[in-house]
């Protein structure tokens, strides 16, 4: 079986995570990083970015239990400029490194691709839209417009 390492900001959990992370376990066991900045040993959080990794730990395992494993090896460590730009930093294959520590079987990451990124931002839209109704319809892109609009 591989291992699914889904790294994602997770700030919240959103249901359109929920499904990301339920599609993953079908046929794989995954690892979820939510990404952490550290300075000086304490989480940098901001208003665009409010949970620390604790809090969003505790909400993927209200919603997994313990059917995935959360992991903090996706952390950037202050002065976060270091690990720009990507491929060329030797910071950023020493973060490759850090996230893999732990993983022992094939692999693959995952933060979406671009049609399924447009899938899930699209539900995310309409859930945070409608969110009186507590879900969201599958529905197209037209049909996603018509209801904003």
């Amino acid at each position: 079986m591989k291992t699914a390492i889904y790294l994602a900001h997770l700030n919240p959990v959103t249901n359109a995570h929920v499904e990301i992370i339920q599609d993953l376990k079908k046929e794989n066991k995954v690892v979820v990083m939510p990404v952490r900045f550290l300075k000086e040993k304490n989480e940098v959080n901001s208003k665009s970015f409010p949970f620390n990794f604790e809090v969003r730990k505790k909400m993927l395992e209200s919603v997994f239990g313990d059917s995935i494993i959360v992991s903090s090896n996706y952390t950037f460590f202050a002065p976060f400029k270091k690990y720009f730009p990507p491929l060329i930093s030797l910071k950023s294959w020493s973060l490759r490194k850090q996230i893999l520590q732990g993983i022992e079987n094939d692999y693959f990451t995952y933060t979406g691709n671009n049609q399924r990124k447009l899938e899930y931002s699209q539900k995310i839209c309409y859930y945070r839209r409608y969110d009186y109704k507590n879900h969201w319809d599958e529905i197209s892109e037209r049909r996603l417009q018509f209801k904003i609009d």
